[in-house]
């Protein structure tokens, strides 16, 4: 099994330095923060940033709806000092790659990672290819 987190901490530790998180909900802050802690790479996270709403509502339409908001955080962790920023939550595949263009630092989507992770896993025949 690969993880959507362990794949992000797993390309941001490969990143090196300092790093921090964007999400889309206050409420998803903690639980964020305990898997970085969980990966060994709680003195590398520099902070865990989210869109200030307290109702984030359905989260298949965050990426639209906070998308400018995010890309505002990804900027802001750069500012604070991140060579990465992982987007945190799985509403957000996919999200890394359209807010990249405007990024001073690579953004992470643990999603993706744990996708190619796999594929790789599988043309090494280190896993089934029916899994």
């Amino acid at each position: 099994m690969v993880g959507i987190a362990a794949a992000a901490f797993s390309i941001a530790q490969a990143l090196g330095g300092p790093f921090g998180i964007v999400t889309f909900g206050p409420s998803l802050v903690p639980a964020l923060k305990a898997k970085a802690e969980e990966a060994g790479l709680g003195s590398k996270l520099l902070a865990t940033l989210a869109v200030n709403t307290t109702d984030f509502g359905d989260p298949g339409t965050v990426q639209t709806r906070y998308m400018d908001e995010m890309g505002q955080l990804c900027r802001e962790m750069h500012q604070r000092g991140a060579r990465c920023v992982v987007m945190g939550g799985g509403p957000l595949a996919g999200l890394a790659s359209k807010l990249a263009p405007n990024s001073p630092v690579p953004l992470i989507d643990g999603t993706q990672g744990a996708i190619n992770i796999l594929r790789t896993l599988v043309a090494h025949r280190v896993v089934e290819n029916d899994l």
